[in-house]
């Protein structure tokens, strides 16, 4: 830490003039020295200011130095200041333990060696300079930890309310959306072939725009409740997940001819519906992309000092590395050249429950050689 050259005051207590003037001489290549020439005048000088360090002569008449120390010890201000008692009269063990006992730092015996003098005073004023600057920058740290504590309620109360206004704005537009596919399904039943084939092609464009939307907002609707609407966290067999996933995902996998393999899989601590979701997610969507001539999918875990990584491994079309934060975030979608387009939600929910679970979500991945996707679970207690 830097200290800078400012000159600080140092109080010099003294009767004698030519003592007063002597100490003076010497302090002040690093001081300003403030002079006082009894005890009761250096007790009104600690009254307007505060000083970082107290050259004190100990023997003086009415209030000599050692009752001058007990008053300044007094004073909630002054009690922990630095004194350096100078005295010629005793070097005895009692009257040195006297100084200490009154919180003395050190003593100087006549005759002062300037060279010693300056050493000792040295310390103390760049304790003094160093205490401030730690002051001050704790000051700051405080104050910019408000800030940001401040930012941080902000931003937690504005994640609040987006998550509440997406659940309630999902939760709404459920109904009627419900009501326009159903209205248009029926139509389509009723008029299919009995109008021109452009208007067939066009009322089949707005049931899947229609149905599209309402996928769009049931995901929407699951990623603002993952945080605020999870289960509480339990052991959970990854394997039993790993095979409920095979269940669910029958129908893609049959369609795909994709053979699906995994190595051990361990028992972890999570939310057992939202780890079905990554489960469902990853796999769904490495089947999905799989190689059209030989689908393959493999699951593994490892485990490290804290966590299990989960990889989910496919043989499919790759993604570019430019797209691999860019397909963790919300709407995004590599592609819409594909028979199975989905909302641009899932990846984006993988990695808000990943997140919940104090993990982490990356992939790796080499376009027309396949992806795999890695998530991490700690391997311990989930706060």
């Amino acid at each position: 830490m830097e200290i800078c050259d400012e000159k600080i005051d140092v109080l010099i207590v003294d009767d004698n003039p030519d003592q007063l003037l002597a100490l003076e001489s010497i302090v002040s290549e690093l001081a300003n020295p403030v002079k006082a020439r009894s005890g009761k005048e250096a007790l009104s000088k600690l009254l307007k200011k505060d000083f970082p360090l107290i050259l004190l002569d100990v023997h003086m008449p009415i209030m000599d130095g050692f009752e001058t120390a007990a008053l300044i010890r007094q004073r909630p201000r002054s009690e922990n200041t630095p004194i350096i008692f100078v005295t010629a009269i005793s070097r005895t063990d009692e009257f040195v333990a006297t100084g200490y006992g009154l919180g003395a730092v050190d003593y100087i015996f006549a005759p002062v060696i300037p060279s010693i003098l300056k050493a000792k005073v040295k310390v103390f004023i760049d304790l003094f300079k160093m205490n401030r600057e730690l002051r001050l920058q704790t000051h700051e740290l405080q104050s910019r930890f408000q800030e940001i504590e401040n930012l941080n309620r902000d931003l937690a109360k504005s994640n609040e309310d987006l998550l509440s206004f997406a659940y309630t704005a999902s939760h709404d537009l459920q109904e009627p959306l419900r009501t326009v596919i159903s209205a248009l399904q029926m139509f389509e039943q009723r008029q299919k072939g009995k109008i021109d084939e452009n208007s067939d092609q066009l009322i089949q464009f707005a049931v899947n725009g229609a149905t599209k939307m309402r996928r769009l907002i049931k995901d929407l609707l699951t990623y603002s409740r993952i945080s605020t609407q999870g289960d509480s966290f339990e052991m959970v067999d990854t394997k039993q997940i790993f095979d409920q996933t095979l269940i669910n995902l029958t129908n893609l996998i049959q369609q795909k001819h994709t053979q699906i393999t995994c190595g051990e899989l361990p028992m972890v601590l999570a939310d057992p519906t939202q780890l079905l979701q990554v489960f469902q997610n990853l796999i769904g969507n490495a089947v999905k992309f799989a190689s059209a001539e030989s689908s393959k999918v493999h699951v593994l875990a490892e485990k490290d000092t804290t966590e299990w990584v989960f990889s989910v491994r496919d043989n499919g079309i790759g993604i570019p590395k430019e797209y691999f934060e860019k397909i963790f975030l919300i709407f995004q979608q590599l592609s819409k050249d594909t028979p199975f387009v989905g909302t641009g939600i899932g990846l984006a929910i993988v990695k808000k429950i990943i997140e919940r679970h104090r993990g982490r979500v990356w992939v790796e991945s080499e376009v027309g050689l396949g992806s795999t996707f890695y998530f991490s679970i700690p391997n311990g207690s989930v706060a």
